[in-house]
């Protein structure tokens, strides 16, 4: 009897066993708790959508107040990336707080993006 088994692997492990097809992104978007950006990154995690579009679960890590910030590491693609940031740009907060450290949020990540980008570039010649 053949048993016809596919196991679904974390983005972690394709990328470390080579079976993504292109190299992936890291962002560290990690901010102060009680700066602008941290409070909407706070926002994110305690009101925000339960999905966060453009990333699986599997692709983003970090926690709300570890440490006196709220932690947040990307690791997807950079079209992943990209459409993630887009879908921020859509969010309408309820906080004032959130909402003042939106824009602020949204340009370090397209920075630290930008950042990745010509890194990856240089990696690959």
């Amino acid at each position: 009897m053949e048993l016809n088994r596919q196991v679904e692997m974390t983005s972690y492990f394709r990328d470390q066993l080579g079976l993504n097809s292109k190299p992936l992104a890291r962002l560290n978007l990690s901010q102060p708790q009680h700066s602008g950006p941290g409070r909407f990154l706070g926002w994110l995690y305690y009101s925000g959508p339960e999905q966060w579009v453009g990333l699986d679960r599997d692709q983003r890590f970090g926690y709300p107040h570890n440490g006196g910030e709220h932690s947040l590491t990307i690791r997807a693609s950079v079209a992943e990336v990209e459409q993630f940031i887009d879908w921020l740009e859509t969010l309408k907060p309820a906080s004032i707080n959130a909402r003042e450290g939106k824009d602020e949020f949204i340009r370090i990540a397209r920075e630290k993006l930008s950042d990745e980008i010509l890194k990856l570039n240089n990696m690959n010649g």
